[in-house]
């Protein structure tokens, strides 16, 4: 009785072991969260942007209208910005871009955040009035009867939003080239 009382206990433990060995030791229910680490703004072809002399990283763009709005007087420029993250691969893929209230730029209306950003969104805004969304886009407008050329620059952030730690933000500035309409 004693030795098949051995045996029994025995092959359950040597079942546990196998089971643990297959099945692993997660318990059921768990899920462990992966957070944004860092990220960074790349250009709509998924280039890192380049570091200027003065320590800045500033995108430049030639405004070239996609469509013009003859009844408005308004020519638009579309851009979209990609994003790096790391780890790529967290549990919440969420991040939000924003800048100042501007004349020349605004971010798409598609994916706008139902919250607007304010001055605690980012310890480099200047607690204006910000516009924001989670997508990047970006609409570039120009008046036609602005005819001269100039630039215009703007500074663009992008925050991870995935409740994970504070300050995983990047900015870039945003340099725009406007050419002389003849």
């Amino acid at each position: 009785m004693k030795k098949s009382i051995s045996v029994l206990v025995a092959a359950v433990a040597i079942i546990a072991i196998v089971i643990v060995a297959f099945l692993g030791t997660n318990p059921v229910g768990i899920v462990v969260f992966t957070y944004i680490n860092s990220i960074e703004i790349l250009d709509t072809n998924s280039n890192s942007i380049p570091w200027n002399d003065f320590g800045q990283r500033v995108l430049t763009l030639n405004f070239q209208a996609d469509i013009t709005d003859t009844t408005k007087g308004i020519a638009y420029m579309y851009y979209v910005f990609d994003t790096k993250i790391n780890p790529e691969i967290v549990t919440k893929r969420s991040f939000i871009y924003y800048c100042a209230e501007d004349a020349y730029v605004t971010f798409s209306n598609n994916g706008v955040s139902s919250q607007t950003a304010s001055s605690s969104v980012s310890s480099n805004s200047s607690g204006s009035a910000m516009q924001s969304n989670h997508s990047g886009q970006m609409l570039i407008y120009r008046s036609l009867s602005d005819t001269a050329q100039n630039d215009h620059y703007i500074d663009i952030y992008c925050k991870a939003d995935d409740n994970g730690k504070a300050g995983v933000e990047d900015t870039i500035g945003l340099l725009i080239h406007f050419s002389e309409i003849k």
